[in-house]
């Protein structure tokens, strides 16, 4: 679903950006790995939500996608993230990771 979430989002604004594309290409199945890297990337580094990513006031929420919640255990912390899958959430992941538990 996109959505705008302030009053400045205006969904025409959007149309030609790289996130409306890959947005269209993972809603159709034809995504890339390097397209859910991006999203996982994009979910772990945004303050807004944790299943949707903001652009320009409208927010592409990928929840329809069935994310999975994850706990990563990097530098002896526990942190809670959500992706496609554990490949491109571990892609997303910059430095050591000790473990990546899914959770049900």
């Amino acid at each position: 679903m996109i959505y705008p979430f302030n009053e400045r989002g205006d969904i025409e604004n959007v149309k030609n950006t790289a996130l409306w594309s890959i947005y269209h290409r993972v809603m159709a199945g034809d995504e890339t790995p390097e397209d859910r890297e991006y999203i996982a990337d994009k979910l772990m580094h945004n303050s807004f939500s944790n299943t949707g990513i903001p652009l320009l006031g409208v927010m592409f929420d990928f929840s329809e996608l069935g994310l999975k919640p994850y706990v990563v255990k990097q530098f002896g912390t526990w942190s809670e993230y959500k992706a496609l899958n554990k490949t491109s959430l571990r892609a997303a992941i910059l430095g050591r990771v000790d473990k990546i538990v899914q959770i049900d």
